[in-house]
């Protein structure tokens, strides 16, 4: 004869975090938690003891999302299943990831009083997303956006700029004599030089500023909202920063300075290509006339053809 199993024989067993809550009587719906599983008490770092006749909110934190909040809040509030993913918190402030099914639960009278509420982990599911996110954006040895993602957005604010006739700079730089310096320290050394250029550099740039590695040793930065004047005061002291940071091998000082182009968006511009294009003539006219230097390229103006 098999052996049955009653409801709270599956429910200590399983591997999800379950709770049951209690919905108080008047109108603001708040729960108070009656029954907590193992499962549970694994996962949240909380004793049974410590939670019972605790609210469920006792798992939000400073960055659970309110609109989150409000859709468990309401779905309470009217009596109904929801199903959703939270950023929940361990009794030890640690985060976790839930996928979160609430399902009301009747009496005898077909009045919801309580609520079952189920939760599977997602934590290294969401960690697995968030890693693969970061690989297919950024550039695997600086940690800056790669080629792919700096075109993406470079390209979105260009048309934003043409559209609404906004200002839009770009710096484009390039490491100087950086082939005969991995010939000189080695390819680690040029590695490591490219890693601290680019968080150098980053420390001076706004929030809002596109920045990316586009080749070997070759950075781009679209700066938004800023004048032309602006982005050649911001290269001037990119180009005077990597002067005075000390890149140092084997004990032995290394100088590596950059060569700087400077443009602005023009409205002949079809694309952005066409604005690359011309700030890599001006990093290239940096890199003739001696390097370690700033150059700018300003668009032809537009000219207009009256009829006489």
């Amino acid at each position: 004869m098999s052996k049955e199993f009653s409801f709270e024989d599956i429910v200590c067993n399983i591997n999800d975090a379950v709770m049951v809550t209690v919905v108080g009587s008047g109108s603001s719906h708040k729960q108070n938690i009656i029954y907590v599983n193992p499962a549970f008490t694994l996962l949240s770092g909380y004793r049974y003891d410590e939670v019972i006749g605790e609210p469920p909110e006792i798992l939000y934190g400073p960055d659970t999302a309110q609109e989150t909040r409000d859709k468990i809040h309401a779905a309470i509030k009217n009596k109904q299943s929801i199903h959703t993913e939270v950023l929940a918190y361990t009794k030890s402030g640690e985060n976790c990831w839930l996928d979160l099914n609430i399902v009301p639960l009747q009496d005898d009278n077909s009045a919801v009083t309580q609520f079952l509420i189920i939760g599977r982990d997602l934590t290294e599911q969401k960690r697995m997303q968030q890693e693969l996110h970061r690989l297919a954006h950024s550039d695997a040895l600086t940690g800056i956006a790669n080629r792919r993602h700096f075109m993406m957005l470079a390209k979105t604010e260009f048309y934003r700029a043409k559209r609404y006739r906004r200002p839009l700079t770009t710096i484009m730089f390039d490491l100087d004599n950086f082939k005969l310096l991995n010939e000189l320290y080695g390819h680690q050394f040029g590695d490591e030089t490219l890693k601290i250029v680019a968080e150098n550099c980053q420390t001076l740039l706004r929030q809002s500023d596109i920045y990316g590695r586009l080749t070997g040793e070759k950075f781009a930065i679209v700066l938004p909202e800023t004048s032309l004047e602006a982005a050649e005061e911001l290269a001037d002291r990119l180009c005077m920063l990597l002067c005075v940071i000390p890149f140092k091998c084997n004990s032995e000082d290394a100088t590596v300075t950059a060569s700087f182009g400077v443009t602005k968006i023009s409205p002949m511009d079809k694309n952005l290509d066409d604005l690359l294009e011309r700030v890599d003539a001006a990093l290239y006219e940096a890199k003739a006339s001696g390097r370690n230097t700033v150059k700018t390229i300003k668009p032809e103006p537009l000219v207009y053809m009256h009829q006489t």
